[in-house]
């Protein structure tokens, strides 16, 4: 299976408490050598033991050559007190969101944690920076040493390999060891990692805004938001820190805030040296709006890394303010040309070609609406799922993006698209009688954000849909249409099998709280899927008024139950949060 082109961004110098992960040179020769040609330090590896210093300089050399082309990254791991390198570190990409780590240390350095050390770093780095959802390794099975390292990291056995390998002309089998990156975001490794900063409530916000979801970022943000309106505030604590990781959370932070006393801290954060961090501080200016923001992002169009000038130019394409189009053309000018098209789709193999669909995808994102329409009735149902997606995408993002290609077409990015995704409705409606449920899953996604009467009709056969994601969909969009038989069906599917159907149920009520909420409420607090249970509770978060008031208050006595009893974690941080802005609007009032 060949690479899918991914690529692990800006590879970079990583430290530990005792290491220092950097890039080999070839001045590391014979500290590779006096590890390298160590033959039981060789035993269990896929190479021999160096025989001369010239094969650690062959090694080397072919090594330094891939730092052109980062698909894989091979880090050295040297001593931070001597600064002698004592062995290697591999991350591998096997597509955009899978990679395979490997690893080796001289033998004078087992059983000292060194390798654990490093392999945590290296998942983070991978997680974090590389937008990887799993990283896995492979070892021996006679290799136990390696076996507890990648245990002692989190990574979870998944079996034997028999006969995966041929070592020393033997073929031999295998142990996979794998861990995803919601293993790995918990908010107990954040609390170890971070809670130097001098406050367990900040490292466990920043443990939160790790996470891999946004409700989990929401947490985040409402802790940081907590700790300000009593008069602390632990952004700048957190933006001077030396671990980028800590600096970007603290961006992020700000982002989900949105609050113009920040806007001076994100400015600040455009010149740090990590890139990611630039990203992130210019995502939160544009939740800041400060009228200053033009101004401060057109030079960013001109950052060495790529990712930050993509987030300018997409910002200041949301600004459309006229003194943003001259820098704008001149980028466009110089980027190479590329042309969308759905042949990229149509003729992608999907094992091995997902890199150009989801080119495709994002580039269907940035043209007209009647191309995009086009690919609905296309015969490839790849192509058909790919476009409902962007359809989807687009409708959640509040209007359609036009991104100019040409000189004549920079006015389009002034304009309010939000009618051109209207237009889209009646191939939508149409669409939800596609033969492939991802279509029609997607598309009834999209039409919940776009409530048009005409969808009455199919949402209500789609409500009924074999798939339970299409069902869900429709539920969605039905809860939004305002038209008392779409709600009596949205109300229906509460007894649906499957949960997430009923938690969109809940969902429903999160935006449109009526009478009836409690008494169905009462119900889902008590429904066997924790997810249902949480959505439930999270729905009283709905619209502010008596009407809202009066429901909470009826519900406050499953919330205690639940912030106390209930055997999900997530249910009872939602109660717990719950009760507390409760108890906070009351000591307002």
């Amino acid at each position: 299976m060949r690479n899918y082109d991914a690529r692990l961004p800006d590879m970079r110098t990583l430290e530990t408490e005792r290491l220092v992960l950097r890039k080999f040179t070839m001045d590391d020769a014979e500290d590779v050598f006096a590890y390298a040609s160590d033959p039981e330090m060789t035993r269990f590896v896929g190479w021999g033991a160096h025989q001369s210093i010239e094969d650690s300089c062959e090694f080397l050399r072919r090594t330094i050559a891939e730092y052109d082309e980062p698909k894989n990254a091979t880090w050295a791991i040297v001593l931070r007190e001597s600064g002698r390198v004592v062995g290697g570190i591999a991350l591998r990409t096997m597509n955009e969101w899978r990679a395979e780590l490997g690893h080796a240390i001289g033998r004078d350095h087992w059983g000292q944690g060194l390798m654990t050390e490093a392999v945590r770093r290296i998942i983070d780095y991978g997680f974090f920076y590389c937008g990887l959802y799993r990283i896995e390794a492979l070892c021996d099975v006679d290799h136990a040493g390696s076996a507890r390292v990648m245990e002692k990291c989190g990574m979870q056995f998944e079996g034997v390999l028999r006969g995966r390998i041929r070592l020393r002309g033997e073929m031999r089998d295998t142990q996979i060891h794998a861990i995803l990156k919601s293993d790995w975001a918990s908010v107990d490794y954040a609390r170890q990692r971070w809670g130097a900063l001098g406050s367990e409530e900040l490292a466990t916000a920043l443990g939160h805004l790790s996470g891999h979801t946004s409700r989990a970022w929401n947490r985040g943000a409402r802790i940081v938001e907590r700790m300000r309106e009593r008069g602390e505030d632990p952004i700048p604590e957190a933006l001077r820190s030396p671990d980028d990781r800590v600096r970007f959370l603290a961006v992020r932070s700000m982002q989900m805030l949105g609050d113009s006393r920040d806007f001076a801290h994100a400015v600040a954060m455009l010149k740090d040296a990590d890139s990611e961090v630039r990203v992130g501080a210019v995502y939160a200016l544009e939740n800041i709006s400060d009228p200053a923001t033009v101004d401060v992002l057109i030079p960013m169009l001109e950052d060495p890394a790529e990712r930050v000038r993509n987030a300018a130019s997409w910002i200041l394409g949301w600004f459309a303010e006229g003194r943003a189009v001259v820098p704008l053309l001149e980028r466009i000018r110089r980027a190479p040309p590329y042309e969308p098209s759905l042949e990229q789709i149509r003729h992608a193999r999907p094992d091995e070609d997902m890199q150009a669909v989801w080119d495709a995808l994002h580039s269907l994102c940035a043209t007209s609406l009647p191309g995009v329409l086009a690919g609905l009735s296309d015969a490839e149902p790849r192509v058909r799922r790919t476009v409902a997606y962007a359809l989807c995408h687009a409708a959640q993002s509040g209007s359609f993006i036009v991104a100019p290609a040409v000189e004549d077409r920079i006015g389009a990015a002034a304009e309010d698209n939000s009618e051109m995704m209207r237009a889209a409705v009646p191939a939508l409606i149409t669409a939800l009688e596609d033969e492939d449920p991802r279509v029609r899953e997607h598309v009834a996604s999209a039409l919940a954000c776009l409530p048009d009467g005409r969808a009455l009709q199919p949402l209500l056969r789609a409500a009924d849909d074999q798939n339970a994601q299409v069902r869900a969909g429709a539920i969605g969009a039905l809860s939004e249409l305002g038209d008392e038989c779409a709600w009596e069906r949205v109300l229906a599917a509460r007894n649906d099998s499957a949960a997430h159907v009923r938690s969109e149920v809940a969902n429903a009520f999160c935006q449109h709280m009526r009478p009836e909420a409690i008494e169905i409420l009462d119900e889902m607090f008590r429904d066997g899927a924790p997810k249902v249970r949480e959505d439930a509770v999270w729905a009283l978060l709905g619209p502010d008024g008596s009407d809202g008031d009066q429901i909470r208050e009826a519900a406050r006595e499953h919330l205690v139950r639940m912030a106390e009893t209930d055997p999900t974690e997530d249910v009872r941080y939602a109660a717990t949060s719950l009760l507390e802005k409760m108890q906070e609007t009351q000591d307002e009032e």
